[in-house]
């Protein structure tokens, strides 16, 4: 599991709380959860031994129970315990939430990895680089729990892109950036017989001047609603492997 750290084990001697979501996705839990921190959804465990209010409670995201004050004492000795305890143990340089950050960046093409360093077990410093810089968006300090996050960034990023399916370098002829795709067909034929450039958004259109820019353009509607368009015009835009 991984704590969110701005939110768990703070200082305040009348209330201790814990934030905590498991590392591996498939292992969240499916349940609302009250709280939903930074995009993660966190399950919490919270204890109040607060004798000048006369409240003794502990309490989770889907439970609450008052209790006795020598109980509240314990649980709050427990909970202090597994602050000190876990948290030294934890990953000091990467955390859930910033690489759950950093994924949605990904997948929406606002930042572009380094298909070369990143998510390379076999170095040192093993993380996530953007392209283009030296700095690391996400890297292990080299213990178990921090390879174990960036271990599973790595395994979700490369689940989420998609590729064509003979897993080769081509653009999708039925991509249009904005829909109507029996268009873009018709369009694409167009232009592989007559040469012509097309003025609808297809892979054409994203070729044919600025295309940097015009591969992180986002398509809002029709069959392609919130997809990038590097993600159809893999040939085009030089996105031609997972790790792009």
């Amino acid at each position: 599991i991984d704590f969110n750290r701005e939110k768990s084990c703070l200082s305040n001697p009348k209330m201790n709380k814990i934030y905590w979501t498991p590392i591996f996705a498939a292992d969240r839990p499916d349940a609302d959860i009250v709280m939903p921190i930074d995009g993660v959804k966190y399950n919490y465990l919270n204890t109040i031994n607060d004798s000048e209010t006369n409240v003794y409670s502990c309490e989770r995201n889907d439970w609450h129970k008052s209790i006795t004050p020598y109980e509240a004492q314990a649980c709050m000795d427990l909970m202090s315990r597994r602050c000190d305890d876990d948290l030294p143990q934890m990953c000091q340089v990467a955390n859930l939430s910033d690489v759950e950050k950093i994924m949605t960046q990904v997948k929406s093409g606002d930042i572009v990895l380094d298909e070369e360093r990143s998510c390379d077990t076999t170095s040192i410093s093993y993380g996530l680089y953007a392209e283009n810089t030296n700095l690391a968006l996400a890297s292990s300090d080299g213990t178990t729990h921090c390879r174990t996050i960036i271990q599973e960034t790595c395994s979700q990023l490369e689940q989420s892109i998609e590729v064509p399916p003979d897993h080769s370098c081509v653009d999708d002829p039925s991509f249009v950036l904005h829909g109507n795709t029996i268009a873009g067909n018709i369009e694409a034929a167009i232009h592989a017989i007559t040469g012509v450039i097309s003025t609808i958004k297809n892979c054409a259109w994203v070729a044919e001047e600025d295309s940097d820019s015009r591969c992180l353009a986002l398509s809002k509607d029709g069959d392609f609603d919130g997809k990038r368009a590097f993600e159809f015009c893999r040939k085009t835009c030089g996105r031609c492997k997972c790790a792009d």
